[in-house]
């Protein structure tokens, strides 16, 4: 008989699933647990996914039993948020009143999430048997362990830092905590590619751990994140109130009113041992914290008038977060840069621009075109633009433009799959097997675009596939689509 190979995920692998820097004395025990769930998934999953996909599965599902066991809340919130949205007790599965099958029903969904957040641009069935098979034998294991009340399992470390005052009112370490929830707790890991290299990297001065962790600290005030498509602040905020039993928690209402600034290139005014006076690109002027930008000195104040940084304010103090690079700008080169950036700001917030040819087509959003000459015909003699230095792409997939609420229009390359009454290049072989992609992928369309469309119903052909057959598959699609694309993109705001 062959040696049988023994999968081992270490301590070290678990605690990464943390917020950085807490070591916790479960740590040891919860390892152990992902390592006999990789072992148990390696037979189910063998051929289907890669072994460090399995392995980030059983990290993330230990996630979810470490959460239970230690009411972090992270569930709590995630479901709460959904049954408030979506007035369903869950996704997928018959709602029971049973104690017992509400937590197998639970669990069953933290599978098929962490399975999902491993797959890039494939959906698995949430009913997918093996998933089936694999949380009856999970959840027999845990319950025949007594493991839901093992006090062992009780990891008092990770739940005392994230709830004592010390943490939540100190913007580093809310930072810390929000950069845990929006990708590295098992609700928030998802499937993530790393645009950052180690040349990029090296053009800024940096080491790639350096610009990977500038650049996830902004994701954690910007990015909407977990299944519910939420902003991480608003999360964390939630998690105090349901611990704390009050909606009105004064530390949760300071934490969801953190505001963000994005990144852009501002101006030092002036300086002192505390603050920094700093002026943006529209001239408002600002005080940030000085101790917010790591080592900074008077002398490299002196050098570098200029700063490229993203701020958040908290507690009424505005701070640097992520990456800071400074530069020295002439006062033309300056104003050449606010020049510069308000024409961008003004293009992106053209509100209104095209609202009486809205309203003149009754609310209508979305045209459909054959190709980028008839898109360009119908600029120039439906909506009116000069066709002097009107420039349209060449494109000859039939293409869906939408009108955002921004003033921008948007366009998709796949117009010929939305079910639309008034879409003439409608292709419905095309839709059936491709629907799905806007659910899928935030590069098929804008997130108001894909909300317009569900709301008018013109993803009526988006289905799941199903061995109970099609039709299942696609009432189980169209019963859950608005879920499925917050759990999907990650950057919608149906929720909040």
């Amino acid at each position: 008989m062959a040696k049988i190979k023994k999968i081992y995920i270490p301590v070290s692998e678990f605690r990464k699933s943390h917020p950085i820097g807490i070591v916790c004395s479960t740590d040891a025990t919860y390892a152990n647990i992902a390592n006999e769930l990789y072992i148990a998934m390696e037979r189910y999953f063998d051929g289907w996914i890669t072994p460090k996909h399995i392995r980030n599965v059983a990290i993330g599902l230990t996630g979810w039993l470490e959460d239970y066991c230690s009411n972090l809340h992270l569930w709590d919130v995630m479901m709460k948020n959904y049954c408030e949205f979506f007035g369903k007790q869950i996704p997928f599965y018959p709602e029971t009143n049973d104690e017992h099958q509400r937590f197998v029903n639970d669990l069953r969904l933290a599978l098929w999430l962490c399975v999902q957040a491993e797959r890039d641009e494939t959906i698995v069935n949430p009913e997918n048997e093996r998933l089936e098979l694999l949380t009856t034998e999970i959840a027999m294991n845990w319950i025949s362990k007594g493991y839901f009340t093992d006090e062992k399992l009780n990891n008092v470390d990770l739940f005392d830092y994230l709830y004592c005052e010390e943490v939540q009112t100190d913007i580093m370490q809310v930072k810390n905590v929000l950069m845990w929830i929006e990708r590295k707790c098992y609700l928030g890991h998802w499937f993530v590619k790393e645009d950052s290299t180690a040349e990029e990297a090296k053009e800024v001065g940096m080491t790639l751990d350096q610009l990977k962790y500038g650049n996830n600290s902004v994701a954690a005030f910007a990015s909407r994140t977990w299944p519910v498509s939420m902003l991480s602040k608003d999360i964390y905020a939630d998690m105090i109130r349901m611990e704390m039993l009050d909606d009105k928690d004064e530390y949760a209402h300071e934490i969801a009113s953190i505001e963000y600034k994005a990144m852009s290139m501002c101006l030092v005014q002036r300086w002192d041992k505390e603050h920094l006076w700093i002026e943006d690109f529209h001239g408002d002027v600002f005080l940030a914290n000085r101790d917010s930008f790591q080592n900074l000195t008077d002398n490299n104040l002196k050098k570098n008038s200029n700063v490229l940084s993203a701020f958040v304010k908290f507690r009424g103090e505005w701070s640097s977060i992520g990456l800071s690079m400074w530069y020295e700008y002439k006062e033309k080169a300056w104003k050449d840069v606010c020049e510069d950036n308000l024409r961008k700001y003004e293009l992106m917030h053209a509100d209104g621009q095209y609202d009486y040819f809205i309203r003149k087509h009754r609310g209508k959003r979305l045209y459909f075109f054959k190709d980028s000459a008839e898109y360009r015909d119908w600029l120039i003699n439906d909506l009116g633009l000069q066709p002097e230095g009107l420039q349209v792409p060449f494109n000859q997939n039939k293409l869906a433009v939408f009108f955002e609420s921004n003033g921008q229009m948007t366009i998709s390359e796949l117009g010929d799959i939305i079910n639309a009454r008034d879409n003439k290049y409608y292709n419905r072989e095309k839709a059936l097997a491709n629907a799905m992609a806007f659910v899928m992928s935030s590069e098929a369309c804008s997130p108001d675009c894909l909300k317009y469309m569900i709301e008018k119903n013109y993803l009526k052909d988006a289905r799941l596939k199903s061995t109970e057959g099609d039709s299942h598959g696609h009432i189980l699609a169209q019963e859950n689509l608005q879920f499925l694309a917050c759990c999907l993109r990650r950057d919608l705001d149906w929720v909040r």
